[in-house]
């Protein structure tokens, strides 16, 4: 009863989040905050918002997903060389909710992104973004699924992925600003340059054939 109970509160903050970025209007206990008149107020909602998604969705998920291959009668989620990859796992399930948390944004709110490094985008552009979008959901998708997984192998072809995702992206960007974008793009590029670094340094250690 309880893991439904969670489940229905995880379901109903992310569809209230969802709903506030859409409409631009937070709906608090006493009254309604817009974005555009009380900005700060509003942005307040929105991080309060992905909070409880946080601390709500990753045992909702994993009462629904259980670990995709138990690693004996222990169930620790060891591989062969006795590695558990603690820390990386922990970073696909972070990295799971920020490109989840860059799927809904990109689809409520398609320009929001791209303004934030000088960028403005037309409406009839608006399908590049919910390209992206769909993108980000199949990342959080694989970060999430990678987190649980106990095949060094197959933990290293997802940890790989990101990075390819990250370094390429970081590489791209530096050729947008080359054609013109904003100089704020490399705070994009070091985000980026930073998680490639701690895949890379989480996922080191031995690969046992």
């Amino acid at each position: 009863m309880l893991k439904l109970l969670l489940l229905l509160v995880a379901a109903y903050a992310g569809f209230d989040l969802i709903r506030t970025l859409r409409t631009g209007r937070a709906r608090t206990r006493i009254t309604m905050v817009a974005r555009k008149h009380q900005p700060a107020r509003y942005w307040r909602y929105v991080y309060s918002g992905f909070a409880v998604l946080f601390f709500l969705w990753p045992p909702s998920y994993g009462q629904l997903c259980g670990p995709i291959h138990s690693g004996g009668a222990s169930g620790q989620r060891r591989d062969r060389s006795g590695m558990d990859y603690k820390g990386l796992r922990a970073l696909l399930v972070v990295h799971g909710f920020i490109t989840m948390a860059a799927g809904i944004v990109l689809t409520v709110a398609p320009g929001l992104i791209p303004s934030a490094v000088g960028i403005r985008l037309d409406p009839s552009a608006h399908v590049v973004a919910y390209l992206l979008a769909g993108a980000e959901f199949g990342f959080a998708v694989l970060s999430f699924g990678g987190s649980r997984l106990t095949d060094s192998h197959a933990l290293r072809l997802v940890v790989w992925s990101c990075i390819a995702l990250h370094g390429s992206s970081g590489v791209l960007e530096v050729y947008a600003y080359a054609q013109g974008a904003s100089v704020a793009i490399f705070g994009n590029v070091a985000a980026r340059a930073v998680v490639v670094g701690l895949f890379a340094h989480l996922s080191s250690g031995p690969v046992i054939e």
